[in-house]
């Protein structure tokens, strides 16, 4: 299957119908199938900026959300920012880690129980404190 290439001054179109894309340093994947969740098959659509260590926008379709990158990285990341942003509202902004967790997680579900058992350790090491 080849990648549609389209220019980065409309992507946005692109990304908003959630299509595998590729502009200037800009690209967009779905998530593969997970070893341990075989129902997170494509769930996450993810739209990237320079390489995979800068993921921009996730859309979980599961959750029917969009989840924006609240960090910055350079001056050229920044306008891919604007010019990929989808037209509909960002739901949830994260941090470049969250968003690469949840990614590695496979949706939004994953994600939020993987938050929730992290705090409940803290917490309860706060206890035997």
């Amino acid at each position: 299957m080849s990648i549609k290439r389209v220019a980065n001054k409309d992507i946005d179109k692109h990304i908003d119908n959630l299509e595998i894309v590729k502009g200037s340093n800009i690209f967009t994947e779905d998530s593969g199938k997970l070893p341990d969740n075989p129902e997170t098959d494509d769930n996450l659509y993810i739209v990237y900026s320079y390489g995979w260590h800068f993921p921009m926008y996730i859309h979980c379709r599961q959750a029917n959300l969009w989840y924006g990158n609240s960090d910055r990285f350079s001056v050229s990341t920044s306008k891919h920012q604007s010019q990929a942003r989808p037209s509909r509202n960002v739901d949830q902004w994260l941090t470049t880690d969250e968003m690469t967790d949840m990614i590695r997680r496979g949706s939004t579900l994953e994600f939020l129980i993987s938050r929730a058992k992290s705090v409940d350790t803290v917490r309860q090491g706060e206890v035997a404190l």
